[in-house]
């Protein structure tokens, strides 16, 4: 079963700016980011554009949604730099689910943990500070500070650049006392 789920893959590769998913585009495939980095980001109403998260070397990357329902993507998917994928079709996943047990389990234990970090991501949106939600994202990804802009950063705690600066600054006297 390794060998087929392995063989199950391609290799996909973007420059930096491409985009991995356009807004309004159906999510077909499981993505894990092999080297580079892309942001995942939203539309509001008024145009204003969202960072929704950041994803790095090993991390999985799909629009559940999307794919599960085979409806128009809300979330687009941008490459920050020159990026590689390993890519797997819906279809394919659904194969080896009905083929092997034991990758059906797999599936749904990925799922469960994925529900489990969405838990805790809305209760982090509606109950942490900015400086609380800006120390959970550097303890999930260490590397965003390195990686990802401040403008980008600060459209993902939800908060104006200006006020980001101030956060890094008191989040940097905290850990120097």
């Amino acid at each position: 079963m390794l060998e087929e789920f392995t063989n199950s893959f391609a290799e996909v590769k973007l420059l930096k700016g491409e985009s991995l998913l356009r807004i309004n585009q159906v999510c077909r495939h499981m993505y894990i980011v092999k080297k580079g980095a892309v942001r995942h980001f939203r539309i509001a109403k008024d145009g204003s554009e969202y960072n929704t998260w950041f994803s790095f070397e090993d991390d999985i990357i799909a629009v559940l949604k999307s794919t599960v329902r085979e409806s128009p993507s809300n979330t687009g998917i941008i490459a920050m730099e020159d990026t590689t994928f390993l890519s797997i079709s819906q279809s394919e996943i659904d194969n080896l689910r009905i083929k092997h047990h034991s990758f059906e389990t797999f599936s749904r234990r990925l799922i469960e943990e994925y529900f489990i970090f969405m838990e805790q991501r809305a209760f982090s949106a509606q109950a942490n500070t900015a400086l609380q939600k800006y120390a959970e994202l550097l303890s999930a990804n260490p590397k965003v500070m390195d990686r990802v802009t401040q403008t980008q950063i600060a459209s993902y705690l939800g908060i104006k650049k200006e006020t980001f600066t101030r956060i890094k600054k008191k989040m940097k006297n905290l850990s120097s006392s």
